[in-house]
Formats: C-alpha cells, sequence, structure tokens
C-alpha cells in the first residue's frame, strides 16, 4: 500500500522548470548608450544644414516677392502674370524640399541609429544567455516587445 502511494505521487507530481524571464526599458537603454548622443549630435547638425537650406528658399521667396509687390503697379500684364507663376513655382519648390527634407532627416536618423540598436539587440542577447534567461521584455512605452527569446522555445 505504502508503495503504491508513493508510486502514485510520483505520477501526479509535475516537474515544473523554472523559466527566467527578464525585462528592461529598450528605450533607456539604448537613450543611454554614448553612442546615442553622437548620433544625435550628427542628426541634429544634418538638420540644420537642411534648415539653413530652406531658409535661403525662404528669404529668396521673400525678396522675390517684396519686388514684385513693390513693382506690380507699373508692370505690364504679361509681365505680372509671369512673375506670378516664378513665385508659385518657387513657393512649389520651398514646399517639396520641406517635404523631401523632413524624409531625409528621418531616413539618417534611422542610419544613423541602426548600429547602435543593434548593438544594444546584441547585448541583450548575450546578457540573457549568460544569465540562463529565456525571455527578456521590453517595458517601455511601446510594451510588450520580446527582446529575447530561447531559441529552443521557438514554436
Amino acid at each position: 500500500m505504502k508503495y503504491l502511494v508513493y508510486s502514485l505521487m510520483l505520477v501526479c507530481s509535475i516537474s515544473v522548470a523554472q523559466t527566467k524571464i527578464a525585462h528592461l526599458s529598450f528605450d533607456s537603454l539604448v537613450s543611454g548608450m554614448p553612442e546615442t548622443k553622437m548620433a544625435t549630435d550628427a542628426a541634429q547638425k544634418y538638420l540644420k544644414g537642411l534648415e539653413e537650406e530652406m531658409l535661403a528658399m525662404k528669404t529668396e521667396f521673400e525678396t522675390k516677392y517684396k519686388k514684385y509687390m513693390d513693382e506690380e503697379a507699373t508692370m505690364p500684364e504679361m509681365v505680372k502674370k509671369t512673375k506670378m507663376e516664378d513665385l508659385q513655382q518657387l513657393q512649389g519648390r520651398i514646399q517639396d524640399f520641406q517635404n523631401q527634407a523632413q524624409n531625409e532627416y528621418q531616413k539618417k536618423q534611422m542610419e544613423l541609429m541602426a548600429p547602435i540598436i543593434k548593438k544594444a539587440r546584441k547585448g541583450i542577447q548575450e546578457v540573457a544567455k549568460e544569465n540562463g534567461y529565456k525571455f527578456v521584455l521590453d517595458n517601455s512605452s511601446q510594451g510588450g516587445t520580446v527582446l529575447y527569446s530561447e531559441p529552443s522555445d521557438d514554436v
């Protein structure tokens, strides 16, 4: 009888392995890396160059518009029309440049941050393996993202 009880206890017991889970704020990790400061500075320098170009274009537009307004009363109708079309084209180029500059700046930011993010992910993976973590979760503003999972747990 005693043997039966022990056998039954053995069969009924469930072996539960502990799963180590870690969490961190990926945003805080990346923003705290020294490389991020250098990348941010480089992106700001790039943005400043774009802003200077935009300012030059706007100054050109304002100068031409002021000249047009000052001379409009004495201009023949054909010249007025041509000058107004030139101003509209310049305004369109400014708008196009502004859109393109915004896209280029975002592209530059991603280009500068990509190796930093890659380095952070690699570091997380190494630390997780070294310390036996099965999962590492991101608890920053996006929340719930799995930054690392043990490859053997892949379904």
